[in-house]
């Protein structure tokens, strides 16, 4: 609109320039008419010719057709200039009407603007608020929970611990195990010598009694074929060896008996040692697996800890980045109509 008037203001200038430039000729031509007149006045009436007449008639006849030209076109430039301006006035006109309107709508905009932001920062403080109350349950809720895997970690601690002294005792017995286990073996390489020898004094016995029972024969052989003053000396001297060699025999049964008596008492050191090997190994064995369970049972514990908590932590960012992203609202959308 302004640039429009603008152009019509420069059309008016030019049609003024025009009117002004019509005005100085017409002037011109009327000073000129007026010189000729004058001319004419001075000079008698026989001096006049009939080319001055002739020059006058058309210099009139030219002034009157350029008059008549510069008044029609002035009339018609007035008239399109009246018209321009009417159109000019109504659209000035329409364009106030319509700046009113963009006016009232603007002010509108700006108490619909004002009610949203008054709204948005209600709804900012309500988040706010509700987040804040929402971060401080999970706080407590983690603490809590923090709280109670530390005692349940403590726990399992202790009784790892309680479990590693165990295995300390059993690697212990184990190793008192393995000394007995060499003991048991070297008893059993002595009661392998003991049955050596036993079995070797039942040679000698048996050879002893074989030898004694040669002696008999060969004093019987000689009691018959002696005289019979020393046969009366040969039953003493029977009897005599008959008690050596009952003697010889209950030695060598009371050294048997002895014998088999350490034996046994060996063997029986020997199965009760082994059997406390074998409690002692079961009890290993479940120790161990006892000890396997709860390492896996605190190695999950500290997973299912770990996964806990990175879920939780996740969940917390997530909500603190929504929230920021919220306060981080770009407000130039609502500050242009401002």
């Amino acid at each position: 609109l302004e640039v429009h008037t603008e152009a019509v203001a420069a059309e008016a200038s030019k049609d003024r320039k025009l009117r002004e430039q019509s005005e100085h000729y017409s002037k011109q031509l009327e000073n000129e008419l007026e010189g000729l007149k004058q001319k004419q006045i001075s000079y008698s009436p026989g001096l006049c010719s009939i080319e001055h007449q002739q020059e006058i008639t058309k210099l009139k006849t030219d002034l009157e057709k350029k008059s008549i030209f510069y008044e029609e076109e002035l009339s018609k430039r007035e008239g399109i200039h009246a018209n321009e301006i009417k159109n000019l006035k109504k659209e000035l006109h329409d364009s106030e009407g319509q700046q009113l309107a963009l006016n009232k709508e603007i002010m509108i905009l700006k108490d619909k603007l004002e009610k949203n932001r008054r709204e948005s920062q209600s709804e900012r403080e309500e988040f706010e608020n509700e987040f804040k109350q929402q971060y401080e349950r999970e706080k407590v809720l983690l603490t809590e929970e923090n709280k109670k895997l530390t005692s349940e970690l403590d726990k399992l601690t202790t009784l790892y611990e309680n479990l590693s002294m165990r295995n300390q005792q059993l690697e212990e017995e184990v190793k008192d195990l393995a000394d007995k286990k060499e003991s048991v073996a070297h008893w059993e390489a002595q009661i392998t010598e003991i049955i050596q020898w036993v079995s070797d004094e039942k040679d000698a016995r048996g050879y002893l009694q074989a030898l004694a029972s040669k002696m008999t024969e060969e004093l019987e052989a000689l009691r018959n074929s002696s005289l019979g003053a020393r046969a009366t000396d040969m039953p003493w001297k029977m009897r005599r060896f008959a008690k050596l060699d009952m003697s010889a025999r209950l030695e060598l049964q009371s050294a048997l008996d002895a014998e088999i008596r350490a034996k046994q008492a060996i063997q029986e050191e020997l199965n009760k040692v082994k059997a406390a090997n074998i409690i002692t190994e079961c009890k290993l064995k479940d120790s161990e697996k006892k000890n396997l369970e709860l390492l896996s049972e605190i190695e999950q514990l500290i997973k299912d800890t770990e996964e806990l908590r990175s879920e939780k932590g996740i969940e917390h960012q997530d909500s603190q980045h929504s929230f920021l992203a919220f306060l981080n609202t770009p407000t130039d959308a609502l500050d242009q109509f401002e």
